[in-house]
């Protein structure tokens, strides 16, 4: 989201401490005085010894010196910490504080878990307080980014205790915490129970690897982008039969089941060929699988499961024809917003898009799957919908953390047992 310009800054901070009376008068003064442009007004107010807009009869020393304070912020990152001191002296930080843990408890059970908790629903309430930031997603997000610079630089993996002591800005924070004699948040906790409970931590030297067309696997990607913004932008798509009122939010997850694999032994990278998925059950030469190695599904297994939950799905094919074309994402975008209209999108909906390319260099196509996931149904959301996690729908007032429990709780719906992520 782009910056605002500093005049709105300004009248914004204005109106906030002296009213908008008080606050258009100065804003006046800046216009009777010349400054129309962000540039002088920075200028002049932060040499303040020689400031024209400080001597002007009209302007109160205390509206000069909010002005002072935000032409110092102004162009700034803002870093969401900064201000936690105080923020922990406002009024209101208790009442964010329980309305984020019963956010939490309700739409995110395997993340925020119990009292023991303190320090990541902190986290989550600063915030909420700074404009609905995820803060714990993005400082993990953060935490991910630099392990990677890390491993590309040096070759080396560095944990979360080597992120909070190398980056500095993460470094003065923490240090700052244990200086308190009751830490507010405790940053490593916070990282180490997000990885532990959701995510699991990035492997930079994974087992295995994905054997794949890349340039299709975009051509999906970029085709259901271009599909969502078209919806969202109230394109014409040409064809009465197409148009739609989609409004945010909703959400929409796109799982792609790649045509093979192949597993590595980590360090040394010597690979060992996985086949691709194959339904012919002839060979009757195949060796016994190991009791732990997992399978993949079959496409007799993703239909059972959703014949189970009671999910009618929108199925048709992609051929490797079309992926092919020169205009392959434009012609994806209108076929997948054909039956992106079949599923019924709505506001606050969730909906997901498989694509299982598994057996696609036999058959030369993909096989899709569009539809709303359902694969459970707790008795808390029998009893109250608003209080149990549901997995075709957003709450009303959902937390972003949410959107990634739903799609590790339900994506893919199996007639096996499933496991809480």
């Amino acid at each position: 989201m782009a910056e605002q310009s500093l005049t709105s800054q300004l009248k914004d901070a204005l109106t906030k401490q002296f009213g908008e009376a008080d606050a258009e008068t100065f804003m006046t003064i800046l216009g009777e005085n010349g400054f129309d442009d962000d540039e002088s007004i920075l200028d002049d107010v932060k040499d303040a010894d020689d400031s024209i807009l400080k001597d002007d009869p009209n302007m109160t020393p205390d509206a000069f010196a909010c002005m002072q304070r935000v032409c110092g912020q102004y162009g700034k990152e803002q870093n969401p910490f900064e201000d936690l001191d105080d923020a922990t002296k406002m009024k209101e930080w208790k009442t964010k504080y329980d309305e984020t843990e019963s956010l939490y408890l309700t739409q995110c059970q395997t993340l925020v878990q119990s009292s023991r908790d303190a320090s990541l629903k902190n986290v989550a309430t600063l915030g909420r307080l700074h404009g609905n930031v995820p803060l714990i997603a993005y400082c993990v997000d953060t935490f991910n980014r630099f392990r990677i610079e890390e491993f590309l630089r040096s070759g080396q993996d560095v944990n979360s205790s080597d992120f909070l002591r190398m980056v500095p800005f993460y470094h003065a924070f923490n240090e700052k915490q244990k200086a308190k004699k009751e830490k507010t948040i405790d940053l490593l906790t916070t990282l180490e129970a997000y990885s532990a409970r959701w995510t699991h931590p990035l492997e930079l030297l994974p087992s295995t690897v994905f054997v794949d067309d890349i340039d299709d696997i975009l051509r999906y990607i970029f085709g259901v982008t271009q599909m969502l913004g078209s919806l969202l932008n109230d394109e014409d798509p040409g064809d009465n039969d197409l148009k739609v009122n989609l409004e945010l939010p909703f959400q929409f997850d796109l799982a792609i089941l790649p045509s093979g694999g192949k597993k590595t032994i980590r360090n040394q990278f010597t690979q060992v060929d996985v086949p691709a998925h194959d339904d012919d059950d002839d060979d009757d030469d195949d060796e016994e699988e190991e009791e732990d190695e997992v399978q993949p599904e079959s496409v007799q297994d993703i239909e059972g499961g959703m014949k189970k939950f009671g999910i009618k799905p929108v199925t048709f094919d992609i051929s490797q024809e079309l992926l092919n074309e020169s205009t392959a994402v434009r012609t994806l975008k209108r076929e997948l917003r054909s039956k992106f209209m079949q599923v019924g999108p709505q506001r606050n909906g969730r909906y997901v898009m498989v694509v299982d390319r598994r057996d696609s260099k036999k058959s030369n196509k993909d096989k899709i799957w569009m539809y709303s996931p359902q694969c459970e149904q707790l008795p808390d959301e029998k009893e109250n919908p608003e209080k149990g996690p549901s997995y075709h729908r957003l709450h009303q007032n959902f937390v972003e953390e949410s959107l990634l429990y739903k799609t590790l709780k339900c994506l893919i719906p199996s007639a096996r047992v499933r496991l809480d992520p």
